[in-house]
């Protein structure tokens, strides 16, 4: 199986988040047959991506997504040399919709799971394996494509890509507008607790969870729970997260750090006596 993420500054290859989520899938899925791709923007000097290959090899691998450059251009997003032509502030606008169109077209390609990389594995997906999937948008009748699963060649992707091409336009991949495509009927919304374990929580849908375990208020402060040591999650986050596969906190939310104790250190200082053997703990200085 191919998994595949999107991690966007090429210059922080060694960024404990990007580090978080490569470490927990090593540990949690099976290397007899799970290979990770890690894609990141343009320019991505040679050295560089062999370096961090040759540490992961072979299980973990970094690629450019200058290598579907021409496939991003044709539903109106650009990675390559008309990237750095668009104004800037079409540029930031169109960060995320780079990410959702790119997910569709290289799981088109390639096949596979592409998982966002502000999640952290915390089993073993194979179950999911023989099944196109995406999990539902917490209280909203909508797929969330943070865990998205499809064949090459899907008529899942090909429906939304065509839809995409035409328009030209890539708002057609917006992950909570796609539930209103007319979409094979083996395409799954599986449910967001397996994936997403505290955004029902989050937004309202589990009243009592959400007094059990004292969330923060507000929309997205609560994900940032998991960020903090003195919270409940962390405490006993391995009782909230129970029975889920991963845990997506939501990075738009969350900033990039978390505090010593927190439950994300707590997976992070325990991947990082499990993963790699002593020639492996640090990463080379490029």
């Amino acid at each position: 199986m191919l998994f595949h993420t999107f991690w966007n500054d090429v210059h922080l290859l060694n960024h404990p988040i990007l580090q978080l989520h490569i470490q927990s899938f090593l540990y949690t899925q099976n290397r007899r047959c799970s290979h990770l791709i890690v894609w990141t923007l343009p320019p991505f000097d040679i050295r560089m991506k062999n370096a961090y290959n040759m540490i992961y090899a072979p299980y973990v691998e970094f690629r450019s997504l200058i290598e579907v450059a021409y496939e991003m251009r044709q539903v109106g997003t650009y990675v390559d040399a008309h990237w750095y032509e668009l104004p800037l502030k079409l540029i930031f606008n169109r960060r995320p919709q780079l990410s959702d169109a790119a997910r569709f077209i290289i799981l088109h390609k390639l096949g596979g799971m592409y998982v966002d990389v502000d999640t952290i594995y915390l089993r073993d997906m194979q179950p999911f394996f023989k099944h196109e999937f995406a999990y539902h948008w917490s209280i909203l009748d909508a797929f969330n494509t943070a865990v998205l699963r499809l064949f090459p060649q899907s008529n899942v992707s090909s429906i939304i890509i065509d839809r995409a091409r035409r328009t030209r336009s890539a708002w057609t991949f917006l992950p909570s507008s796609i539930h209103t495509y007319s979409l094979p009927a083996n395409f799954y919304r599986f449910p967001c607790a397996f994936f997403d374990p505290i955004w029902l929580t989050v937004d309202g849908g589990d009243p009592e969870t959400n007094k059990q375990w004292k969330l923060s208020e507000g929309l997205f402060e609560g994900f940032k729970d998991s960020f903090i040591q003195r919270s409940k999650i962390s405490h006993q986050g391995l009782i909230a997260f129970d029975g889920a596969f991963t845990f997506h906190w939501h990075s738009s939310s969350s900033g990039v750090m978390y505090e010593p104790g927190s439950y994300v250190d707590q997976w992070k200082q325990f991947l990082d006596t499990q993963v790699y053997d002593q020639s492996h703990k640090t990463l080379v200085s490029i």
